[in-house]
């Protein structure tokens, strides 16, 4: 069964563009070429729909790893994230891992976020961030993330904020800030982000697989 992606982040998640008034380019639809062992295995798509102080962002994943031209590992996820604010306010996500569908709701209630998924029903503060939110640069800055996969909360670590050129993986580079993150679970990985928040791209190791994101376009 092919183990998902990254270790990403977080709690407490503060929807940068409309708190900080980063650039409107946060909010470009953007679709990642996803690469293993140098192999292009798939793609991660995320759009986003602004309405007054909320925006809805989707997610689409789809990830199949071949070996002599059979598929050995799948992994697909369809998410729709309502963000208000600094916060996460709804969620509906489907995953299918290798033929095992996983689904999670979120709805907000008062100062917590319902979760509902393969566990039962969980709370935890709202604000709490989910392990899909890259595009979001304040992942960063936070400690726990939940898995929408399994509703697990991941503990992370972030250091650096290294400023550095980025590769694009199509012969550019352009500027960028690099962010070392570490998270429980064996997750680890690195996320760069431009000046203004934009996520650029992502080198990530989950249970014991490599994948690199690089931006199409």
């Amino acid at each position: 069964m092919l183990q998902r992606r990254t270790f990403i982040l977080a709690a407490a998640g503060s929807l940068i563009a409309l708190r900080s008034g980063l650039a409107s380019e946060v909010f470009e639809d953007i679709t990642f070429k996803v690469v293993r062992k140098g192999t292009d295995v798939g793609r991660h798509a995320i759009s986003f729909k602004p309405d007054g102080d909320r925006v809805t962002v989707t997610n689409a994943i789809d990830i199949r790893v071949k070996l002599a031209f059979i598929t050995v590992g799948s992994f697909k996820q369809d998410a729709v994230d309502v963000w208000q604010g600094d916060n996460l306010i709804r969620c509906k996500s489907r995953i299918v891992d290798s033929g095992d569908i996983s689904d999670v709701t979120m709805e907000a209630d008062g100062d917590q976020l319902v979760v509902q998924g393969p566990k039962g029903r969980v709370r935890v503060p709202l604000g709490t961030m989910t392990d899909i939110s890259f595009w979001n640069q304040n992942i960063v800055h936070q400690s726990i993330l939940l898995d929408t996969q399994t509703t697990d909360l991941i503990d992370t670590t972030t250091t650096g904020g290294v400023e550095e050129m980025v590769d694009l993986g199509d012969g550019r580079e352009v500027p960028g800030i690099r962010y070392e993150m570490t998270g429980s679970l064996g997750r680890s990985g690195q996320i760069w982000y431009n000046k203004d928040g934009r996520f650029l791209r992502t080198s990530f190791t989950t249970r014991g697989e490599k994948f690199e994101y690089y931006p199409l376009g």
